[in-house]
């Protein structure tokens, strides 16, 4: 079977952008992902009619590159704008930029990239081996071969991939990624029968003391037709609680949220990210080695962090593409 001109392992925004790009380039090229669907952390969960953004609440823009998205976004319908700023103390930048939101939930912004795109879903990458002269990406479900590998995933999680890489490009590479670390964060998913006392727009960053770092509406946030709660733990408890079942977790946050909640819960589940936001990104928006073969890394923890930045990571990660491949 001929090679892929490129195999991305990852189908969160980094790598919906990075595919997009190499594919305007002319490449063939395929993603692959643990995931049942795209998005990584632009992720929704729907229970009947409470649905819930527990991963990435929202986005800025500041760059023209990520805003034409943004623009053909809300003239598709798919978001709109939310606030300028949100009540707390951890809004350090309130009223400087709009705050957008999905109208159909984070979720219906990934697959909106993915039209179109080659993707395999709820394939779980073991390793990536340079066979001499391509790539050999091994799943759980077989092989694949590429000319060149793109990895969007966490940095712990890349290198996972490429214990058996040598050559001296990676070993002067790999200490540099080996250094980013995460932040993890616990979510709890709220449903409740009554509108919340989360204050409007239904975003709200709880003060210094509170286990709780953001607490969100989802009902008055637009995208959920139901009375739907998500809360995000601190850094600090979220460390404390990793390890522990993520629905022992969050009835701890539910309680730390009692008085924003308004009511009696109807059904609280849990989600651990254990990768949550990267806490030194790496200085440039995306890294590669090309040799022993073209390999390039991007994400949220290169360049700047959050949904921008992932994306403008993966941009350049599909501009390298295109010059060390080729193409159009």
């Amino acid at each position: 079977m001929k090679p892929y001109d490129a195999l991305i392992v990852g189908a969160g925004i980094a790598g919906l952008c990075c595919a997009r790009e190499a594919v305007s380039a002319g490449l063939d090229v395929l993603l692959v992902d643990k995931g049942r669907s795209p998005g990584g952390r632009m992720a929704t969960r729907h229970y009947e009619r409470h649905v819930f953004d527990h991963g990435t609440q929202f986005f800025t823009v500041r760059h023209q590159r990520f805003g034409a998205f943004v623009e053909r976004w809300r003239d598709c319908g798919l978001a709109a704008e939310w606030s300028r700023g949100f009540p707390g103390t951890r809004d350090g930048i309130h009223g400087a930029h709009p705050r957008f939101r999905p109208v159909d939930g984070m979720a219906s912004l990934a697959a909106d990239m993915a039209l179109d795109l080659d993707i395999h879903q709820s394939t779980f990458a073991t390793q990536v081996v340079w066979t001499g002269d391509r790539w050999r990406v091994d799943t759980e479900s077989g092989s694949l071969e590429s000319r060149a590998v793109v990895l969007t995933p966490p940095p712990p999680q890349s290198l996972g991939l490429l214990a058996a890489l040598r050559g001296d490009e990676w070993a002067a590479l790999r200490p540099k990624l080996a250094a980013i670390e995460y932040r993890p964060c616990i979510a709890a998913l709220v449903e409740l029968s009554k509108p919340s006392l989360v204050p409007d727009p239904g975003g709200y960053y709880p003060p210094p003391g509170s286990p709780i770092d953001w607490i969100a509406d989802n009902h008055k946030k637009g995208v959920s037709p139901g009375h739907a709660v998500t809360i995000h733990a601190t850094e600090a408890f979220s460390r404390e609680h990793l390890e522990d079942d993520p629905a022992d977790a969050a009835q701890l946050l539910v309680q730390a949220a009692a008085e924003l909640l308004g009511s009696e819960p109807v059904r609280v589940s849990g989600h651990r990210w254990r990768y949550s936001q990267p806490m030194n990104p790496h200085p440039g928006p995306m890294a590669a080695i090309r040799a022993p073969g073209p390999l390039a890394f991007a994400g949220d923890s290169f360049g700047k962090p959050r949904l921008e930045g992932a994306a403008l990571s993966g941009f350049a990660a599909g501009d390298w593409l295109r010059a060390v491949i080729g193409g159009n």
